[in-house]
């Protein structure tokens, strides 16, 4: 394929609501961990804990996917071709 991997995007929307509201929040729109726990009714700990989760989760998705699309089973940098 020709296309640029947009993996991350398609992965993030087949995780849990949950998982998939953190790593945008704090990750992708670079949010307040404190402000956001706050609004969540959480500690700063507790939210770590989610956000520590959540990152799991992706990871795991994106190597089931890059195994299925790389020939070495390794992950692709973003923007280069992927097969998935």
């Amino acid at each position: 394929h020709d296309e640029p991997c947009d993996c991350l995007h398609g992965l993030l929307a087949r995780l849990r609501s949950e998982h998939r509201d953190l790593l945008r929040a704090i990750d992708l729109e670079a949010g307040d961990r404190a402000d956001h726990a706050r609004r969540l009714g959480l500690t700063r700990n507790a939210l770590d804990v989610r956000l520590h989760r959540a990152r799991a989760a992706l990871k795991s998705a994106l190597l089931a996917h890059c195994d299925a699309c790389s020939e070495d089973g390794g992950l692709r940098p973003l923007g280069l071709p992927c097969a998935g």
